[in-house]
């Protein structure tokens, strides 16, 4: 059989497969294509893209190509009904060239104006105005006035009239558009966000304006605060000590007085704008279940969740991540890397209102306005969808703070109130009805979710917040026994730190047992989260005091064990290496091998008998040592060693981790000191020869002073932005909640020798960067001797001292004029006066504290007669203004 001939024309694609399909369907249906409105098309999008050169076949295309010269498009444009590239990339249309161009500039001399000190008046700094006019009101004259940076910004605004959905759409102005949102005030932001009404479906699902959307909504909170915001709420948030908790609730709110009603329409008020955007999204059920998988919806549903709740979302305009915990992680590391690539360059003179710590103020409407929300994104979801939505990299932040919101709500260690939950959904009834069977009983997605890298975030925020007798039997059924595996794996070790963190006293006493004998393994692996949990836990159970002891005795040898270092060994070596091998995360031989080569190196010099060297270079007699490897290498572990003060610590000889566990040791107690014994008169007769005093205990934090005072000099550690922490830390003593005759908590007598070694070598650091701090807390902890002493090695190694860059910061406080003018009372007085600076320290209680600085405003509850009355106001007033 002869090859088939093709015939001549365009090659099939397909596209003409695809139409071959849809003429095969019109064919076989009941109407005649002919005779449906629809044929022409039909005919026009089948003859696009083959035209045959056929006799027969030309009259018939012909038409099409009158019909498309008559529409005045190509025949291409009309292909199909497949949605395009242009409909993903730019739904509402594509930006001018010019328009982008103006956009531009104008943002540079926004950058300009800003690095020449003007400041925009945005929705953030008008509260954080409000909060400080509070204790000291300002005038507001030069406020009222527009400055160039607020006219520019109102130039650019009218440009953007009409607008907004392209620039929202466009990766290049989105960017632009997210730092403008940032610096408007409260009326032509509402005016923004109003116009972008109806299409947030569209938007919260884009790859750009989805961002858009999040900016909008964290410079809406400010103006819901402003808006309901008395000022009681202002003094209450002011005087708060730590800012945490709900202030009292408020019954001001009666009306939306912020709603503007004129005769261009009502611009809705920020609190209105907020609940329109969560009902535009909930209203389709089937868009809500798709946002959140989506990868940019998503974000934007953990960001109206946060708002609805209270939770502050505040982040500068500058910067791609949130300021607070309940805000972090609104976006992606992918987004914070095309930011920091492509987003326009900050001023220097930033955002005034950036603070941490906001008033937040939500009117019960909002804080309503959540529950529903959660339930409709739940929508009586299944343990199977909650967890693929764990396990979804996507979807799991945002069921994390789900989690959240409904264990505020729970606050109880009550089982029974937690049936039906979601975190009860997740552990599939682990809650509720805990299994009662050995291991047979383990499920097996809790088994793959402590290894896994996505659901243990999950796994571990439930068991974090779940009752804690759901946390000690988790830790029995899936940890115990088998912690030498999951202590090091890296994501199990997380959850084993968070479940350490709530075992009671005698459930942790085992568990530290068992860490013990696997311990050195985590110092191998360099993760010692699991032995940071299990301190820091006993430092929060050290309020008992019939357990103190055991516990603290308990988890100091598995600190010991863990670094190979052993407590009873002769005076000279004792703990001198503790603190050196916990701050490089390495075991004692392992410190001693890899960071010894400063300490030999000048016995090497100081005797002058360097190692003789070949015409190759290398060094002769190399080859007799591997006879006596083991012993060399005990010898080398047992030998003496030494440091320079001049010595610098490097980056791996000085870990934040290794920091961190020696700063968690030195809140521990340690042991008493012996009670002394009573003076014996002999009346001239022999002394009789007295019995061998024990050596001295050492655990808890005399293990860390120990060491301390042990080492050859402490100007290195002093000099190092890690190391310097540890040394600031063993100076100032750990509240003593009880008074035990079996621990002490201040270890004074350590504590008073430690400061004295510092005092000595202080004109070697108190110059450098990280050691004037060091020297600023040592002034503040010592008395007034002490101080008196440290004048004086000033005065008499001011050479030294003022050699040092950052000297000046310490001597300021010392108040040097007055002591060398021998004035003593006035120096003194002065320095009495001086006060430390108050530092923020954690709280001792284990729970995280989820919930913002909240203060719930409700409205007042009237009669119907008043209802009616205050509403017939509300109209006249509305009807006057119009």
């Amino acid at each position: 059989m002869p090859p088939k001939v093709r015939q001549r024309g365009k090659k099939p694609s397909k596209v003409r497969k695809l139409q071959q399909e849809q003429e095969e369907e019109h064919k076989e249906s009941v109407q005649p294509v002919a005779s449906s409105s629809s044929s022409s098309t039909n005919h026009i999008q089948l003859q696009a893209d083959y035209i045959p050169l056929s006799g027969d076949d030309a009259p018939s295309s012909t038409a099409p190509h009158q019909e498309n010269g008559d529409d005045g498009q190509p025949n291409w444009v009309k292909l199909g009904d497949r949605p395009s590239k242009a409909e993903h990339e730019a739904p509402f249309g594509y930006v001018d060239a010019e328009l982008k161009a103006y956009l531009r500039a104008g943002w540079d001399r926004v950058i300009e104006l800003e690095a020449q000190g003007y400041a925009a008046k945005s929705t953030l700094t008008a509260l954080t105005a409000a909060s400080s006019a509070v204790a000291q009101p300002s005038s507001r004259a030069a406020d009222e006035e527009d400055d160039e940076l607020a006219l520019l910004l109102q130039a650019t605004l009218k440009e953007m009239d009409g607008k907004e959905l392209l620039l929202s759409t466009d990766p290049d102005t989105s960017l632009i558009v997210e730092a403008i949102l940032h610096r408007l005030p409260a009326k032509p932001l509402r005016v923004f966000v109003d116009r972008l009404a109806g299409n947030f479906a569209v938007l919260a699902k884009h790859r750009f304006a989805s961002h858009v959307v999040q900016a909008c909504l964290a410079t809406l909170q400010p103006a819901v605060t402003l808006e309901h915001a008395a000022q009681e709420h202002f003094q209450q948030h002011t005087h708060r000590a730590n800012g945490n908790g709900k202030a009292a609730a408020s019954s001001a709110y009666a009306s939306d007085t912020a709603t503007i009603v004129n005769e261009d329409g009502i611009l809705r008020s920020a609190t209105q704008l907020i609940l329109d955007i969560a009902e535009e999204l909930a209203s389709d059920q089937q868009l809500l279940t798709s946002l959140v998988t989506d990868a940019f919806g998503s974000h934007v549903l953990r960001s109206l969740l946060c708002v609805l709740t209270g939770r502050s979302i505040q982040a500068e305009p500058s910067s791609g991540t949130a300021a607070t915990a309940g805000g972090s992680d609104l976006r992606s590391r992918r987004s914070a890397k095309f930011r920091t690539r492509k987003a326009p360059a900050p001023g220097s003179a930033a955002a005034a209102g950036s603070s941490d710590d906001l008033l937040v103020v939500i009117p019960d409407l909002l804080f309503s306005r959540a529950t529903t929300l959660r339930k409709e994104i739940l929508n009586d979801a299944g343990v199977d969808v909650v967890r693929r939505w764990a396990t979804d990299a996507v979807a799991s932040p945002l069921l994390q703070l789900l989690i959240e919101v409904e264990a505020d709500s729970l606050n109880s260690e009550d089982a029974s109130q937690w049936k039906g939950s979601l975190v009860d959904s997740f552990l599939n009834g682990f809650v509720s009805t805990p299994p009662t069977g050995e291991e047979a009983q383990k499920d097996v997605y809790l088994e793959t979710s402590l290894r896994d890298s996505v659901a243990s975030h999950a796994l571990q925020l439930a068991l974090e917040r779940a009752p804690s007798s759901t946390a000690s039997r988790f830790f029995d059924t899936y940890i115990r026994s088998r912690m030498a595996k999951l202590c090091v794996h890296p994501a199990a070790n997380h959850i084993v730190a968070t479940l350490l963190r709530r075992l009671d006293g005698a459930e942790l006493q085992t568990a530290i047992a068992e860490m013990t004998k696997v311990a050195s393994g985590m110092v191998k692996e360099q993760m010692v989260g699991c032995l940071q949990a299990a301190v820091d836990r006993v430092v929060q159970l050290c309020a008992a005091e019939s357990e103190a002891k055991d516990l603290v005795q308990a988890v100091s040898d598995a600190v010991l064990a863990a670094f190979r270092i052993k407590s009873q060994s002769t005076e000279e070596e004792g703990l001198k290496l503790l603190v050196p091998a916990v701050l490089a995360l390495k075991t004692r031989k392992a410190y001693l091998h890899t960071f010894g080569a400063h300490l030999k190196k000048e016995e090497r010099d100081a005797d002058g008998k360097g190692r003789k060297r070949g015409r190759d270079g290398k060094a002769k007699g190399g080859k007799k040592k591997s006879k006596s490897a083991a012993e060399g290498s005990d010898q080398e572990e047992e030998a003496p060693w030494s440091m320079d003060a001049s010595y610098e610590l490097p980056t791996g000889e000085a870990t934040v981790q290794g920091s961190l566990l020696l700063q968690s040791l030195l809140r521990l107690p340690g042991p008493a000191a012996p009670p002394r014994a009573p003076a014996k008169r002999t009346f001239g007769r022999p002394v009789p020869a007295s019995t061998p005093t024990p050596a001295p205990e050492s655990w808890g934090s005399a293990l860390v002073l120990d060491s301390l005072l042990a080492l050859p000099t402490l100007v290195p550690f002093a000099r190092n932005p890690t190391a310097v922490h540890v040394l600031i830390s063993s100076l100032v003593p750990p509240p003593s909640s009880t008074t035990s005759s079996a621990v002490d908590y201040v270890q004074s007598a350590r504590r008073r020798k430690l400061s004295s070694s510092l005092t000595a070598a202080l004109p070697s650091y108190c110059g450098d960067k990280y050691g004037s701090r060091l020297a600023d807390a040592l002034w503040f902890s010592v008395d007034g001797f002490t101080k008196e002493k440290i004048v004086k090695t000033v005065i008499e190694h001011d050479a030294e001292v003022l050699k040092g860059p950052y000297a000046g910061y310490f001597t300021n406080k010392l108040q040097l004029q007055l002591y060398r003018k021998g004035k003593v009372r006035e120096w003194n007085e002065a320095v009495k006066a001086q006060k430390a600076p108050e530092v923020k320290k954690e709280e001792a209680s284990g729970e995280r504290m989820h919930k913002a600085v909240v203060v719930e405003t409700k409205r007042a509850k009237v009669g119907k007669k008043e209802r009616g009355s205050k509403v017939d106001g509300e109209l006249d007033s509305i009807l006057g203004q119009i």
